[in-house]
């Protein structure tokens, strides 16, 4: 040690031949060296700026710039580790020399003589051997540190950068470590305490060696008395202080524990940052989720569904489980992320857990169905038992009801016409136009769909359908549903925004008729359990998969979109029969009474929007004839002509006039 301090000190100080050219070979070892990147916490915020998760890396750290750490802290820093700090450029050549004389006394070694700056490129640069090359590049980086650094950012750098032990690096995660607050809190007598730990922390750590911690403490107090900081008295009230430690109140927890596991899914699988970046890369990650919205749609799902989510199988005493996505439609951004389950017991996220949607997907039949020229006003499919090789499709109604318009089998939601008409567009063109509006993911797998597509027989996200529904009410234009809205890096000004660029996947001339037809349906259809009382222009559809084990409803206004489900999440051919007076449950009862129950309060306040503006380019229908077309043509034609004559019949039987066209009968004749 003692040559070892004697030769940096040497070579340092400059020399022969010998030291300037080993000079030159550290300058050669240490030119480029890359900063060693300190993993720290990453936190993620609501759109309202409060926290939803602190995310710990391995090596617990927040960053703070040097403004939120007590001034207490930074002097009692200073005053243990480097008290000429403020006056030496990187090296204290004055430390040297007596450090090398105290060596020399005692014939070991009795004192160090690195400077703060050298600490933090040991930290930043070097790793923690006792070796000459080690110390001598320690003192060269410190020395060229501090012609690009000011003292403060040196500083705020190595209170930043050094561990306090309790698995906490830096001032921000000490202070929560030891005291449960803020960097910027600190107390004189607290600072004091965690300014003596960097030199040995694990053995001055207060909650496993508290006489250690309080005698390091002394002498921290000791040198800002030496210093001139603090009183003798300060000085003594300091030294009989108890450490009073707390653990931390800042909770490392989840508020929101299904969204911010979506946010950092879409995190780890992004290449631009990935799982290292998250647990270690100190983002800050600003989402879209607001919070007023989030409680609104929790407060919908438990006033509808009263009684705790089963958590093992169906009981007279649980309910099924209730999910709630809602999305901006002008923008794509997730508002809310809601279920009735508890994360505790299931890690699986409903927003994005794959099921049957039922008649939701109508829409997207009747869309793609439009986008190739049907007029759903006036073409006719015949409405009753419908069977197609070995697919067999019933109405509601036991029999037929004969020809109806596509538009009133949407508002009806008929399943045999939406049969019919899925083999007409094709199942392709189903698939294609539900994923163009935001189905993006479920049915990549489905090469060869069949028409069982329109009934919703292929299992999909909510989170999709919402997307999906999201670009009805923007008219035709998709915007990815996205749940980050910006990232920061802590300590630095780098800064990433993120926006879904609008696309044109549907003709506002086809997603004005849709919007059309599904405000019908919330007016007088299928889901009128789910219209508000103020009027706003609304839009939605039901949806029920078979023996009521799924049940939807999605919906929107121009500028909410939310979809509902509600289901047996582990039972996914368990019957829905009877919860919270529904018996059965469909998509428009309980699904539909949720969606009302979030629209009524989520609105309240709101200024009324105008009704969807007019389109650009107004549907334009085409030459529409189908071999089923044409079968429901001719029945109603059929009917149309027994009808009148059925008319015409009871007219002639319940006419007494006189026919114009008969003369009176003569008198009788008389003789005489």
């Amino acid at each position: 040690m003692i040559v070892s301090v004697a030769v940096v000190f040497l070579v340092l100080a400059g020399g022969s031949v010998a030291v300037s050219s080993y000079i030159d070979g550290v300058r050669v070892a240490v030119t480029g060296l890359p900063e060693r990147q300190l993993a720290q916490n990453s936190v993620i915020y609501a759109r309202d700026g409060s926290v939803l998760e602190v995310v710990p890396s391995e090596e617990n750290r927040t960053q703070v710039s040097l403004d939120a750490v007590s001034p207490w802290l930074q002097t009692a820093t200073v005053a243990i580790e480097d008290r000429r700090f403020y006056e030496h450029n990187g090296v204290d050549w004055r430390s040297v020399a007596r450090a090398v004389a105290a060596d020399v006394r005692a014939g070991h070694a009795t004192q160090g003589a690195s400077t703060l700056t050298q600490q933090l490129m040991r930290a930043l640069y070097l790793d923690d051997r006792h070796t000459l090359d080690r110390k001598v590049k320690e003192a060269y980086l410190a020395l060229e540190y501090e012609k690009t650094h000011t003292k403060a950012q040196i500083l705020e750098k190595y209170l930043n950068t050094v561990p306090y032990g309790h698995f906490a690096y830096g001032a921000e995660a000490a202070a929560q470590a030891y005291f449960g607050i803020h960097a910027r809190d600190l107390t004189m007598i607290q600072s004091a305490l965690l300014a003596g730990l960097p030199q040995a922390p694990s053995r001055f750590d207060p909650w496993l060696h508290p006489v250690a911690a309080t005698i390091r403490r002394e002498e921290v107090l000791a040198a800002l008395r030496d210093a001139g900081v603090i009183s003798d008295a300060a000085y003594a009230a300091g030294v009989a202080a108890p450490l009073a430690l707390q653990h931390a109140k800042v909770q490392l927890r989840t508020a929101e524990p299904y969204f911010v596991q979506y946010v950092v899914n879409a995190l780890n699988a992004d290449p631009q940052f990935g799982a290292d970046a998250v647990r270690h890369g100190g983002l800050r990650v600003h989402t879209t989720i607001d919070g007023r919205m989030q409680k609104q749609a929790y407060s919908a799902l438990r006033t509808i569904m009263r009684l705790p989510p089963c958590a093992n199988q169906p009981l007279p005493t649980c309910d099924p489980a209730a999910a709630m996505v809602v999305i901006d439609p002008r923008t794509g951004e997730i508002r809310a992320m809601a279920a009735t389950q508890s994360f505790s017991r299931s890690q699986v996220n409903l927003a994005e857990a794959v099921r049957q949607p039922g008649s939701t997907f109508k829409p997207f039949t009747l869309a793609a169905a439009m986008e190739a020229g049907m007029d759903p006003s006036t073409t006719l499919y015949e409405s009753g038992p419908f069977q197609f090789g070995t697919w067999q499709v019933h109405t509601a109604e036991p029999t037929g009801v004969g020809p109806k318009t596509v538009e009133a089998a949407t508002v009806a939601s008929d399943n045999t016409i939406f049969a019919q008409l899925a083999i007409d567009v094709g199942p392709r063109q189903i698939r294609e136009m539900a994923q163009r509006l935001g189905v993006t993911q479920s049915l990549n797998a489905d090469e060869n769909p069949g028409p069982s597509i329109t009934l919703g027989a292929y299992s999909v996200k909510p989170l999709e359908m919402a997307s999906a529904y999201a670009t009805f009410a923007a008219m035709g234009t998709y915007h990815r549903a996205h749940a980050i809205a910006e990232i920061d890096y802590a300590g630095s000004n780098q800064q990433l925004k993120f926006t879904a660029p609008a696309q044109r996947v549907l003709s506002d001339g086809i997603a004005s008729e849709v919007n059309r037809i599904l405000g019908e349906n919330i007016r007088y259809g299928t889901g009128v359990r789910a219209q508000t009382s103020d009027g706003r222009p609304q839009a939605g559809k039901t949806g029920t998969t078979d023996h009521e084990v799924d049940a939807w409803f999605c919906g929107y206004t121009p500028d909410i979109a939310a979809c509902v489900w509600v289901g047996y999440p582990r039972y996914d051919r368990y019957p829905m029969s009877s919860v919270e007076g529904a018996s059965p449950v469909f998509g428009g009862t309980l699904p539909a009474e949720i969606w009302h129950q979030f629209m009524q309060s989520v609105l309240v306040g709101r200024v009324l929007p105008h009704d969807w503006p007019p389109p650009r380019h107004p549907f334009v229908a085409k030459p529409w004839s189908t071999r089923y077309t044409q079968i429901a043509a001719a029945a109603a034609a059929a009917n149309a002509a027994s009808n009148a004559a059925a008319a015409s019949s009871k007219a002639a039987q319940t006419d007494t006039s006189t026919p114009t066209d008969t003369l009176p009968l003569p008198p009788p004749t008389t003789t005489g």
